[in-house]
């Protein structure tokens, strides 16, 4: 039975987790591949373990146990030499990572002097990081100052400007959602000021796009339906009124999707057609030329036909409504008159 001091040295006890963990992995991974790696870090203390020993250790079925040291592997948290599973040094690797990055810029780490622009570098980054992690930003942020300011050739104005924006996202922690943000301004080629002010003027259209969708379809959105509308704002360079126009083009279908709404966009924007004005003479033209495509698909469908449509030649039908006439001639029934004389016996006054 354990002791008292056993219980409380339980219940006290500590586990060391490398922050770059939290910032830069545990996103990616499921709620069991972190649950599991803490309980087994908590459990074995950093030492190598076997498969069996995982499946001891860890409150979770085998199948599921399986799977979990598949994803850590995936995921180059963890590797296996042998029969064993090792943990990897996530501080040392970042440590690694960063001395390479600092090294591929030009800069000596042994040396203590710094020129202007390391100086800079370092305003910047301690700038970066007091206002968006509160003097606790990890060395992958670093590596990302340093990535968009030495690959990218973004302005130190910039790099402030999109750590700021991914704290208003609330995506600061988020190691790869803020490289990703910084790859698509590299990609846009947003380098200076005026460029970003034309990109955040750009996002809240896209924000107000979005609320006018999520207003019209009365749906929660998902990200297919987002990325629709980056396209109309981005690419189609469309406005709310012409996008709500669109929707209203395809109220007749009941459940309307974005994709129905981008089908007519598309159409619009390949005949030309830009403004609202323009849209709704396109679609009535439209509507008419289906009108009269109905109504001559009636007409070719109807019993009613000329003798052209039925393949009779004029004058053929002209004999054959003179044989019809010659015909009810000689068919032609006597006078009533006659027949009542008849009926009497008396001569018929023709005769």
């Amino acid at each position: 039975m354990a002791n008292a001091a056993d219980e409380l040295s339980l219940l006290i006890g500590d586990i060391q987790i490398p922050e770059i963990f939290v910032v830069q992995y545990m996103e990616r991974l499921s709620k069991d591949a972190v649950f599991f790696y803490l309980w087994i870090k908590t459990i074995l203390n950093d030492k190598d373990f076997s498969e069996e020993e995982a499946l001891k250790a860890a409150p979770y079925p085998e199948n599921t146990i399986r799977e979990i040291l598949a994803e850590l592997i995936t995921a180059d948290i963890i590797f296996k030499k042998d029969d064993k599973y090792c943990f990897v040094d996530l501080k040392r690797r970042e440590v690694n990572s960063y001395c390479k990055a600092v090294a591929a810029l030009g800069i000596n780490p042994d040396t203590l002097q710094l020129t202007a622009d390391e100086q800079t570098r370092n305003v910047l980054a301690e700038s970066i990081n007091k206002t968006c992690f509160s003097g606790k930003m990890g060395y992958a942020y670093y590596v990302l100052i340093d990535k968009c300011i030495g690959e990218y050739g973004f302005s130190n104005e910039v790099v402030y400007c999109l750590f700021e924006i991914g704290k208003q996202k609330k995506i600061q922690f988020i190691l790869q959602r803020m490289s990703k943000l910084a790859e698509e301004w590299y990609k846009l080629g947003i380098v200076n000021m005026e460029m970003v002010d034309r990109y955040m003027k750009r996002e809240k259209d896209i924000e107000k796009m979005t609320k006018l969708v999520g207003k019209l379809t009365r749906k929660h959105l998902n990200d297919f339906d987002i990325e629709r509308i980056r396209k109309w704002v981005i690419d189609y360079n469309l406005g709310s009124d012409i996008v709500e126009l669109a929707f209203r083009t395809n109220e007749y279908r009941g459940n309307i999707t974005t994709q129905m709404v981008e089908d007519t966009l598309t159409l619009w924007m390949e005949n030309g057609v830009k403004t609202v004005d323009e849209a709704n003479i396109f679609e009535e033209e439209k509507h008419k030329e289906n009108k009269r495509k109905a109504v001559k698909r009636k007409s070719r469908n109807s019993a009613w036909k000329t003798g052209a449509e039925a393949g009779i030649d004029n004058e053929e039908v002209s004999d054959v409504k003179k044989d019809e006439v010659k015909e009810t001639k000689e068919e032609k029934p006597q006078d009533e008159a006659d027949d009542i004389l008849d009926f009497f016996g008396d001569d018929d006054e023709d005769d």
